[in-house]
């Protein structure tokens, strides 16, 4: 068996060495040569580079290296084949082409020549042009040529390397250039040695080699013999002649073996060494070439040009084995000899690939020129990019080669720029070295080669070039404004702003230090150019630096650029230039003494005093350091002084020495980015004290907010909008790293899978303008009353349109995809592929002890992926499934089991066509089949134990199901970007329990709920918080679920893949990622499409993988629906969600005289049940095979109710009250309580909105009646948080404000402790708007504290928005200031125009109304007017909600007030106005029915109206209405208002204190210590006209009073 190893591994290392090297003297000592005779043929194909763009621009998985390779070398392979079958040897694969030998005596050349025909021209017939499947042509040319030969052999003990050289190489190179495609070229000399009368040719103009037409005969050559002969000096097995190569038969022999292993590149042993399939070396990959072309002299001697060679190739490897570069391939020919170096290959990946390819490059280029002999000129291209590498040939003779535009445009630039060193674009902007280092080379114009850009000259590193040339590179763009890093700008503002103010006294105890850490491409170069920017604004003295990895080698590299930028001296010429700048800042005597301890550090030759000459080199250098640190500090208090850094990681150690020094002397403020340290090692003395000093911010970046993730890529792309489909794939794909994110759109572009398309500017976009108008307006004003700024962490976001303006004056842009292509199958980037840096890996000794290995970077994890061959993965991903899948399932917290209902139990059942047939739609009786569509599950499966959560409660059997959807009249849950931040019990917000007090008689069902919630709420206060573990399932989805969902795709399950999609969708909706989980339905969908277009193939019909249940599909469209819905795309949510029904065998029609009839069946079946008494556990259940659908239906019903009642109108009223209805016969049918209470509750809202109050009490009083009977459990704690918020609303819109509280303030209490942060944002908007009517500002505050907090954890736009809102209503009704109006005006500015708040009315009307009534209240009437219309125009697009009230009443006191204003000035269309504002209170009236707590505005502006009009005997009747309603909501707010108007009216109050602080509204801070009667009265006052208007309409004409709703 070991025989037989090493046979097979001699035999793997033979297929990469040709017979010359193997059968040759392999003892001679090196350098050697050998001379010979031999035939050379020369193949070389063309279309393989072209072929490689094709594969590489395909951006489908799985499409492009795998394909290539086989394209490659079934091509490559037959021409091999036929030289092998020839005799021939291959001595090496030169990327697109082949050189192959036939070595013999001097007297068998003319008919070897004939053989070398004989195997061209069956190459030519087979092979001479072969289509390809993306349509690139392949051909091949041949040259032969004949003659003496000499082998060099070079190399080191290690490595060796072989040439041949000689005429006949040479006449072979320029016959090959004579030829064409499909031909056959003979050399001079192969033409005179050949048979001339065999041989028939035709002569080509003006050159002495010949075109082949054919031969007469074949060649009488004996082949046979002279194998059999050849090599017989080695052992061979005893059938070695009956293989392709005679050496792919030796015997076993270790020496032989280690021998020839020299030849072969690392990369190659490596795979050999594991027993792994060479296939594994072959992919698309981004590398760096090193092309290099050694020119010698005409009259250098074979022996010379050995030596010459030898120590080139020692000099090359000495320099790139530092950075893991390895010699592909070596050439010689005419005189010269060039070396193929790649950098980059498998295993030998490094960061700063490029910057060490032009080091080395310019190392090499001047080790030659000064050290080889007989040398002429060296000439080095350097590119990088995208190329193929693998391993080209045939099975028995092959070789790893590199292929593609990047190495023929190195090859190219060797050529065409001799004697320098020249890089491309790419290198130049990859090698991030400073631009001083390069220069521009002319544009040439080279053959293959079109559009390279501009092309560089890399002159190396200099002293005299690097004094002050460390400048930053990167400007602040004011059209790509910095998007996402709000926070460390803001944190630098307020940084700068303490060490300012502390500047001439106590500055040293103040932070002055600012770094920010991040890896590579996490945008940190982007920030210090905005901090750059901002610091010039503020007339601070900037010295701005950026680094590169050379300069930590180079000592006081970093201190010599920051002072040679401070004392500008960066800019001069020569020494004396330096010298006269120096003197010119430098004044003081005591200074200009010592300045020739400058000479070194700034080449200038200043006078060396007598003290400074005895002074050893230390002691210069610490006077030196005084030196600077005395011009810093002189120079500090003249001006603030900001320095800037970049690349931090690179500053050398004694510079650190010297910022340490300045950091604590000198009054300036640092700010610094770098990344990662790797070994703490790395991290000098003076670094540390720097870096960890109390006075510096360590800023940690993170990724970006995927929220922020689609205006960068409309910025980028100059769009003003990008598909859905596309920000999906951007988010999931970029993993929020800027650089990712920027190579995706680059590789999108570059592939033409984006498209942009002009759109038509919208000339009547008014609230633009007026926008823009009021930001002037402001500023103004700010000019006149100077005040700081108050900004949240996420105010800086600029708006994308404005942007798009400002590009393009005349056009803006939309992106749109190409349809042919699917974003899904889209590969990662090249440039990202091998991307790791070594930050990802940590520290090795720290990471082996783990259990699991995984990927460190989600990048590495995909790269890894594309980088397996299809028929070697699919076993592995098959383990990996097996291995994760017994852990995809909800953590421990959340009650375990699939995040989707039982969705495990269903998919281990196959469920019957026959018992899932859809419902006709045509079908008006209402009928509902909610029998089971499975097989009944046995009763031990129903009979397991139950878990029990860390907190003590138990869970259900497949935990929790995602209830989620009681949306009340308020924001939705919209989708934070990531899952729940964890945030310590300890420092989080923690609301207050308040317990309901015992009665001695039998209390309400309300007062029982509320003291239950306390009880449960007691039994979690109890638990020590360390116990309290929080929710896991964002870790479970993104290693075990959602990788699941790839490892069964790979398999070939489809079946497991579309279960696993949904589940992952599910777990992403679980943790509130409505982005990702949108990803993920978007892949389902797209395997669902896939698979029907396979639908009548054998496969699908025959596997029983293919089979996708119904249920999945409908989970599929409802939970699509119902991201959709939460992202405000209600009309598509409405469709997918009917979709799911019918799959689920649950119609809903989509026609209103449809849904009326249906509502008639299921009145009929609700009234039944309910007029029977028949309670919920009295109800005969579901089977439970039938469970998990009847869940989902509930689900999805809940859903359209909500959208069908926000649409309005009797076909809207109809569908939304048919939806609620058939949710709660769904509940009831499954016999759990939580699910029939949340059914209720559902009702009951709905009921609400659809203005059915008797309705809406009866269930509202069920659901207090159910929820007594549950046990305490994790899912009775959730129908209690849901429920507790929906009579918290209900009990809010009916004026109920006392017990509004209670169940408001134990709601949030219970999310808070079940860590709910999203049910508890939903719960905030409405406790604050109750505190705010009670009056109680207080705690007011604390929850507004407690909202922002959350914000900040959650940066969605929808979530500022209803943030801004209630700070616009505190503004006006409130008499302080949460948020001053600059920054809500800010936010609508940035924000109006965003997808999310477009879609959303209520927001809209809100924020609109808000602003129409602000400037309506100053009177500023041109910024009034455009507000007001386009809240008027919202009005009808709106439900009767309680928020869209909240909006309905600012606008109509902008009506009101309006009304005054035409009346005072008795305007021509005064009556208009007065029509528009009775119209306007009727619509408000009849509205208020769904909220009665906004009758006593309403009666409160209809009495300022009639006293407009001079009906005072009204305006008493109005206000005593207004005043009872407000008693009776306890709604003090209104009540304070309406008495202070009061006083206004009948006693002359002028003075309007809400008028006097408008200007500058005070912070709640400000006003903390003030009594809470000087909120109450800082209100606005509507004030009465001098004297009423004689045209006011008659009382009889006036609407009478509103007894229907006093009822």
């Amino acid at each position: 068996m070991a025989e037989q190893a090493v046979l097979q591994t001699l035999g793997k290392v033979t297929a990469h060495v040709p017979d010359l090297v193997i059968y040759g003297n392999l003892m001679k000592k090196l350098p050697c040569i050998e001379n010979f005779h031999g035939v050379l043929l020369f193949a070389d194909v063309s279309g393989f580079t072209a072929l490689t763009e094709k594969f590489s621009s395909a951006n489908k998985k799985g499409y492009g290296a795998d394909q290539l390779t086989k394209t490659l070398n079934s091509y490559m392979g037959d021409i091999v084949d036929h030289v092998l079958v020839a005799g021939g040897d291959i001595l090496n694969f030169a990327g697109d082409a082949l050189l192959a030998l036939w070595k013999v005596r001097r007297d068998q050349l003319s008919e070897v020549i004939t053989l070398a025909v004989q195997c061209s021209m069956k190459i030519q017939e087979t092979c001479g042009v072969r289509a390809t499947q993306v349509g690139v042509e392949l051909r091949v040319k041949i040259a032969i040529s004949a003659g003496r030969l000499s082998k060099i052999v070079i190399g080191n003990r290690t490595q060796e390397f072989f040439v041949v050289v000689g005429r006949t190489v040479d006449e072979v190179r320029l016959a090959e250039g004579l030829a064409e495609a499909s031909s056959i070229i003979l050399s001079p000399n192969a033409w005179e040695l050949c048979d001339r009368h065999n041989i028939l040719t035709e002569r080509i103009p003006e050159e002495r080699a010949v075109k082949l037409r054919y031969i007469k005969r074949k060649t009488s050559f004996d082949l046979e013999a002279h194998l059999q002969e050849y090599g017989n000096h080695l052992q061979h097995e005893p059938n070695a002649h009956e293989g392709y190569r005679k050496v792919s038969l030796l015997s076993p022999s270790p020496t032989l073996e280690q021998i020839l292993r020299k030849y072969v590149m690392e990369t190659v042993l490596r795979k050999l060494d594991d027993d792994q399939p060479l296939e594994y070396l072959s992919e698309m990959r981004p590398v760096t070439v090193l092309f290099l072309n050694l020119q010698f002299h005409e009259s250098s001697s074979i022996e010379l040009l050995c030596q010459a060679m030898q120590d080139a190739t020692m000099g090359i490897l000495k320099q790139i084995s530092r950075h893991r570069g390895r010699i592909n391939k070596i050439f010689a020919f005419d005189k010269g000899c060039t070396f193929l170096c790649v950098f980059g290959l498998p295993g030998d990946k490094q960061e700063d690939e490029c910057a060490h390819a032009l080091h080395r490059a310019f190392n090499i280029h001047s080790f030659c020129s000064e050290s080889i002999v007989s040398l002429r000129f060296a000439s080095i291209g350097v590119t990088s990019g995208p190329v193929f590498c693998g391993v080209v040939g045939h099975a028995a003779r092959h070789e790893y080669t590199v292929i593609g535009r990047k190495v023929n445009l190195a090859a190219r630039m060797m050529m065409h720029y001799p004697g320098l060193v020249s890089c491309d674009p790419e290198t130049y902007q990859d090698s991030k070295l400073p631009a001083y280092l390069f220069s521009e080379l002319p544009p040439k114009e080279m053959k293959g080669v079109a559009n390279p850009g501009t092309l560089y000259q890399y002159l190396g590193c200099k002293e005299e070039t690097t004094i002050g040339k460390a400048y930053m590179t990167t400007e602040r763009d004011e059209k790509r404004p910095l998007l996402g890093r709000d926070m460390e700008i803001d944190l630098f503002r307020s940084s700068v702003k303490e060490f300012t103010c502390s500047r001439d006294c106590r500055w040293q105890d103040c932070q002055r230090v600012l770094v920010y850490e991040g890896a590579r491409g996490f945008g940190k170069t982007q920030i210090l150019a905005e901090i750059h920017y901002m610091a010039q604004c503020d007339d601070y003295r900037v010295i701005a630096l950026e680094l590169s990895k050379m300069n930590r080698r180079q000592p006081l590299y970093t201190m010599q650029n920051f002072m040679a930028i401070f004392l500008r001296i960066d800019g001069c010429r020569g020494f004396a230039e330096r010298e006269k700048v120096v003197l010119s800042k430098i004044s003081d005597g005591e200074n200009v003494k010592n300045l020739c301890l400058f000479n070194n550090i700034f080449l200038v030759k200043f006078p060396i005093t007598e003290e400074v000459s005895l002074m050893d080199q230390d002691v210069k250098y610490k006077e030196m350091e005084k030196l600077m640190i005395r011009i810093l500090q002189q120079a500090a208090e003249e001006a603030m002084i900001v320095c800037i850094i970049d690349d931090a990681q690179y500053i050398d150690a004694a510079s650190w020495e010297f910022l340490s020094e300045i950091a604590d002397s000198v009054p300036l403020f640092l700010v610094m980015a770098l990344r990662p340290f790797r070994y703490e090692k790395q991290i000098s003395k003076a670094a540390a004290h720097v870096l960890r000093s109390p006075n510096t911010v360590y800023v940690h970046l993170k990724e970006l907010e995927p929220t922020v993730i689609p205006d960068i890529a409309c910025h980028s792309l100059g769009v003003i909008s990008i598909p859905s489909e596309l920000e999906m794939l951007l988010i999931e794909r970029s993993h929020g790293v800027p650089y990712y994110l920027n190579e995706l759109l680059k590789s999108l572009r570059y592939n033409k899978i984006l498209m942009l398309e002009p759109v038509e500017r919208d000339e009547g976009d008014e609230v633009d303008n007026l926008l823009k108008q009021v930001k002037s307006c402001r500023q103004a004003q700010k000019e006149a009353v100077e005040r700081p700024r108050s900004l949240s962490r996420w105010m800086n976001a600029r708006k994308v349109m404005s942007m798009v303006q400002e590009q393009t004056e005349d056009r803006i842009f939309s992106c749109k995809l190409n349809e042919a292509v699917n974003l899904q199958n889209i590969q990662l980037p090249y440039p990202l592929k091998g991307w790791a840096p070594w930050w990802a890996f940590g520290d090795p000794i720290e990471q082996w002890p783990c259990r699991v290995m995984h990927f460190c970077t989600p990048l590495l994890q995909e790269t890894a992926y594309e980088l397996w061959l299809r028929e070697q993965s699919r076993s592995i991903h098959h383990k990996c499934a097996l291995f994760l899948e017994p852990h995809a399932h909800r953590c421990q917290q959340c009650g375990g089991g699939s995040f989707i209902y039982r969705h495990s139990l269903v998919q281990n059942l196959h469920m019957s066509e026959s018992l899932l047939r859809e419902e006709s739609e045509t079908r008006f009786d209402g009928s509902e089949n909610v029998q089971p569509i499975a097989p009944t599950i046995t009763e031990d499966v129903l009979s397991m134990p139950r878990p029990v959560d860390h907190n003590g409660f138990e869970t259900s059997e497949e935990g929790t199901t995602d209830n989620d959807q009681m949306t009340l009249e308020h924001p939705d849950d919209i989708c934070p970007s990531t899952s729940a931040v964890e945030i310590p019990l300890k420092k989080r917000f923690r609301p207050r329990i308040h317990k309901v007090m015992s009665v001695t008689s039998e209390p309400r069902p309300e007062l029982m709920f509320l003291q239950r919630m306390d009880s449960f709420l007691q039994q979690l206060e109890s638990k020590d918080p360390s116990s309290l573990v929080g929710c896991s399932c964002d870790q479970i989805l993104e290693a075990v679920v959602s990788p699941l969902t790839h490892h069964w795709m790979e398999v070939g399950n489809w079946a497991k893949t579309m279960y696993y999609l949904l589940e992952s969708a599910a777990a992403a909706k679980h943790i509130s990622n409505n982005y990702l989980a949108l990803s993920f339905l978007n892949k389902a969908e797209t395997l669902l499409t896939d698979m029907k277009k396979q639908k009548h193939s054998e496969e699908w019909e025959q596997d029983s993988n293919q089979d996708i249940s119904r249920f999945d599909i409908a989970c599929m469209y409802g939970m699509k629906g119902e991201v959709l819905f939460n992202l405000g795309q209600v009309e598509n949510a409405e469709i997918l969600l009917r979709k799911s029904l019918r799959h689920l065998q649950r119609w809903f029609p989509s026609t209103v005289p449809g849904a009326a009839v249906k509502l008639l069946v299921e009145n009929a079946k609700i009234g039944l049940s309910h007029r029977r008494h028949r309670q919920a556990q009295e109800l005969c259940p579901a089977q439970a095979s039938s469970l998990p659908i009847v869940i989902e239906q509930i689900r999805f019903l809940s859903l359209l109710w909500q959208i069908h009642s926000a649409w309005g109108g009797i076909g809207g009223h109809v569908r939304a009250l048919l939806a609620a209805k058939m949710e709660v016969i769904c509940a009831e049918s499954t016999k759990d309580q939580s699910k029939i209470i949340q059914a209720y509750a559902d009702y009951f809202q709905c009921c609400k909105r659809l203005r059915q109050r008797r309705s809406c009490e009866h269930f509202a009083a069920l659901s207090l009646q159910l929820s007594s009977r549950l046990e305490p459990s994790v899912q009775t704690l959730n129908t209690i948080l849901h429920l507790s918020l929906a009579l918290s609303h209900f009990k809010l819109c009916f004026g109920h404000l006392s017990d509004a509280i209670e169940f408001g303030r134990r709601a949030q209490t219970l999310a808070f402790l079940l860590d709910k942060m999203i049910m508890e944002y939903r719960i905030l908007p409405i406790l604050i708007k109750i505190l705010f009517l009670s009056n109680r500002y207080r705690e007011l505050v604390s929850v507004v504290g407690r909202m922002e907090s959350l914000i900040n954890t959650y940066q969605t736009v929808k979530f500022r928005a209803w943030f801004y809102i209630i700070c616009l209503d505190v503004l006006l009704e409130g008499g302080f200031a949460v948020r001053g109006m600059d920054e809500c005006l800010e936010f609508v500015d940035n924000f109006h125009t965003h997808s999310v708040i477009t879609m959303e009315n209520q927001i809209k009307l809100n924020l609109f109304s808000s602003l129409a009534l602000w400037f309506c209240r100053l009177q500023e009437w041109d910024l009034f007017q455009t507000f007001f219309q386009t809240a008027k125009t919202l009005l009808p697009q709106t439900d009767s909600s309680f928020f869209t009230l909240c909006g309905f009443s600012k606008l109509l006191e902008c009506q009101v007030l309006l009304l005054r204003k035409s009346m005072e000035e008795k305007s021509e269309d005064w009556d208009i106005v007065s029509d528009n504002t009775d119209q306007l209170i009727k619509t408000f009236k009849s509205r208020c029915k769904t909220a009665p707590v906004f009758l006593s505005r309403l009666y409160h502006l209809k009495a300022f109206v009639m006293l407009l009009y001079g009906y005072k005997e009204r305006v008493h009747t109005y206000l005593q209405r207004a005043l009872d309603c407000a008693r009776d909501h306890e709604n003090r707010l209104e009540e304070g208002w309406i008495r202070l108007n009061i006083d206004c009216w009948f006693e002359d109050l002028t003075q309007d204190p809400w008028l006097e602080a408008a200007a500058e509204m005070p912070p709640w801070e400000d006003d903390a210590g003030m009594d809470s009667e000087i909120f109450i009265r800082r209100k606005f006052l509507l004030k009465p006209l001098p004297v009423p208007v004689a045209e006011a309409p008659l009382a009889e004409e006036l609407p009478d009073v509103d007894k229907d709703i006093m009822e």
